[in-house]
């Protein structure tokens, strides 16, 4: 895999102008998860391009941690910003969150790790391009002209270093 680690890679692709926006877009209207997002790129870096049923299997690994932990906390700190006097309360539910989240990017470093993942003979772009489309393909409800814009704008990971 990868010489930086899925939340390395996240944390770096989050500092693109304008890929936070695009991300958390995505998330709202479409229920799209973030790290799987972020993750068919980082995949996608190493050439790597999983079967749709990884992605199946991927996501039912992490939909129990999503809902019962990040989605909760998530939606206390939404809440809590309508709140006044709480703003320290409230760096602190943002903090678990972060937490939250980066505990489930290293359950699917982990799962990669331990599960067969096909290498992908073409260009690292591609190979995320795959994996974006095979993921979203998995969710219905996707904006495929959002898909295409989110895509041009993270192409720009392409070119972080490694």
């Amino acid at each position: 895999m990868s010489e930086k680690s899925f939340w390395q890679f996240s944390l770096a692709a989050y500092s693109v102008v304008g890929v936070d926006r695009l991300l958390l877009r995505l998330q709202d209207e479409f229920g799209a998860d973030i790290n799987m997002l972020l993750f068919c790129y980082w995949l996608g870096l190493d050439r790597k391009t999983p079967t749709p049923e990884y992605w199946l299997e991927l996501q039912s690994l992490t939909d129990q941690w999503r809902k019962e932990s990040i989605l909760p906390l998530r939606a206390l700190r939404r809440f809590l910003k309508q709140q006044p006097g709480v703003t320290d309360f409230r760096r602190n539910i943002q903090a678990m969150e972060v937490e939250a989240e980066r505990l489930q990017q290293k359950m699917m470093e982990d799962f990669s790790a331990s599960n067969g993942i096909t290498a992908y003979d073409g260009d690292p772009v591609d190979a995320s391009w795959h994996n974006l489309q095979t993921y979203f393909a998995s969710l219905q409800t996707i904006d495929w002209v959002l898909v295409i814009d989110v895509n041009k704008k993270l192409h720009q990971l392409m070119s972080l270093p490694r």
